[in-house]
């Protein structure tokens, strides 16, 4: 299959970076070509820096005059230097690849330019000094999409939890993962979850839900933004809620986790800004630091228009997510987790490609078709994750990709993408939409949850009772490739079918019984 081939000058529009913005405004990622130690607490790095570095100095003195707003901030700047350096170290110690070659992460720095800054200027003046720049990128994380209330059923949310059922078949093709094997495998020990820590990136959750597990899930760092509690609240659910004793809600894939938490992608205020930006890499890195080998890190994020070459004609598509790890930075975060022994689950985004140009029934993102996400292709470079698609489970037909469904070698796995039973922060009709007080009571109605997002949550609770079934039989765990493997496995998961008789590339849904007979023999 030929790459497509487009004039770069069109990779970025002004729409890009116009309109409103929730949260994480546009920012320019940059990689200088030598590391440089970050400054302390408070201190500007043009003042701090600029003085040992002359080069430096006069390219920063171009950007201020794009804008004056203009701020150098260093980008995994969540851990310290030793911090940092020591987390990579015990990467090194413990991966199982041959040749971990850890990215230069003090090279890494964030411009936010302010409201009115010329991100495609400053940008231009960065790719054009070679000296002391190897890499600049322009960065815009996108929305987690909403989720909408559905009527609550009258009956115990387990009944409508189909992703915990058996693998589909033709026996009923209204099937899941089969969790609730997984729940008695081992003599019931350790596919519930136990002793497996799981981290959900994203930017919002609302951790007081009565179904959560106690103690409750902790915000460990960054902003939780009100906007997108229900997300993360539906996400949190579907891996880890506990049945009520009144027999209401649902139940998580894995119940007994020994800890869920959250970390926020959105900045706080620091002493580096004035004002929240969007920063997964730095969020991968500190939950890296948080986990040990075994754990599971879930990243629900997606990203605009990354820098991928070929770029799309006409610059970025609002209604086109690419998976995160679609820029450098973020995927050496994502490397690093994986070589410290951590199993990483990111969603493939959702929408349509704008590039057949008829703007309506357009293709979903095709990752074979843009080099650094094709596996096939020289400039691929694998960082570890499982990477998740989703397909329509229904009780009349095999499972089948949507429309809007990422699609390409890179995808490991699919789940369910719709109609997903989950915890939510939307309270029942005529209540006020209020999350974040303590005596609110609602939180029980089902939301009509879906997407990759909901299909990465499952596939992420999949690779905890994996993790945790293993711990429990040999006393250590799996190498996340190994766990990668037994997912992304045809022979023991469930295919999508093809409907349209094109070789769709979406993964495998988990069998967990099958993978447990075959692989762990349970």
């Amino acid at each position: 299959m030929d790459k497509p081939k487009f004039d770069p000058k069109e990779k970025f529009s002004k729409r890009a970076f116009g309109g409103r913005v929730r949260h994480g405004p546009p920012h320019i990622v940059v990689r200088l070509t030598r590391e440089l130690e970050p400054y302390e607490d408070g201190e500007r790095f043009e003042q701090e820096r600029l003085r040992s570095w002359p080069e430096l100095a006069a390219l920063w003195k171009k950007v201020l005059a794009r804008s004056g707003q203009a701020r150098l901030r260093p980008l995994f700047r969540s851990l310290s230097p030793v911090e940092l350096k020591r987390l990579v170290a015990s990467a090194r110690c413990c991966s199982h690849r041959a040749r971990y070659a850890p990215a230069p992460f003090l090279a890494y720095f964030q411009i936010v330019g302010g409201p009115r800054a010329d991100l495609l200027g400053i940008l231009a003046e960065l790719k054009a000094d070679r000296k002391v720049v190897a890499l600049a990128y322009v960065e815009q994380v996108g929305l987690p999409p909403g989720v909408n209330p559905i009527p609550r059923p009258s009956e115990p949310g387990l009944e409508h939890q189909f992703y915990l059922k058996q693998a589909p078949s033709k026996a009923d093709w209204l099937g899941g993962i089969d969790a609730v094997y997984a729940w008695g495998a081992n003599g019931g020990m350790g596919g519930d979850g136990a002793g497996v820590r799981i981290i959900d990136i994203e930017q919002g959750w609302f951790r007081g839900h009565p179904d959560f597990p106690l103690p409750r899930p902790a915000l460990l760092a960054g902003e939780s933004v009100r906007s997108s509690t229900e997300h993360g609240t539906a996400v949190l659910g579907v891996l880890s809620a506990q049945d009520r004793d009144d027999g209401q809600g649902g139940i998580g894939i894995v119940p007994h986790v020994a800890s869920i938490d959250c970390v926020s992608y959105v900045d706080a205020l620091d002493q580096y800004c004035e004002a929240a930006a969007a920063n997964p890499a730095a969020a991968i890195t500190f939950a890296a630091a948080r986990l040990a080998a075994g754990d599971v890190m879930l990243i629900e994020a997606t990203l605009y228009e990354p820098d991928l070459d070929p770029p799309a004609p006409g610059g970025t598509n609002p209604d086109l997510m690419f998976p995160i790890e679609a820029n450098e930075a973020n995927r050496a975060a994502i490397e690093l987790a994986v070589a410290h022994g951590i199993t990483v689950v990111e969603p493939g985004g959702n929408g349509t490609d704008p590039r057949d140009g008829t703007g309506c029934g357009d293709p979903p993102l095709d990752m074979d078709a843009w080099p650094r996400l094709d596996p096939a292709d020289p400039a691929y470079a694998d960082c570890g994750a499982i990477m998740v698609s989703a397909a329509v489970v229904s009780s009349s037909d095999p499972p089948m990709q949507f429309s809007w469904s990422p699609r390409g070698r890179r995808i490991d796995c699919f789940a369910h993408g719709q109609g997903v039973y989950t915890t939510t922060c939307i309270p029942p009709l005529n209540m006020p939409a209020d999350c974040s007080t303590t005596g609110y009571a609602g939180g029980y109605s089902p939301p009509a949850f879906g997407g990759t997002s909901a299909a990465a949550a499952i596939v992420a609770g999949a690779a905890a009772a994996i993790q945790g079934l293993a711990l429990a039989k040999f006393g250590v765990p799996l190498h996340p490739n190994q766990v990668r493997a037994m997912l992304r496995d045809r022979n023991p998961n469930t295919p999508v079918y093809d409907e349209w008789g094109n070789g769709t590339v979406v993964g495998v849904m988990p069998d967990l019984r099958r993978i447990l007979n075959g692989y762990l023999g349970l």
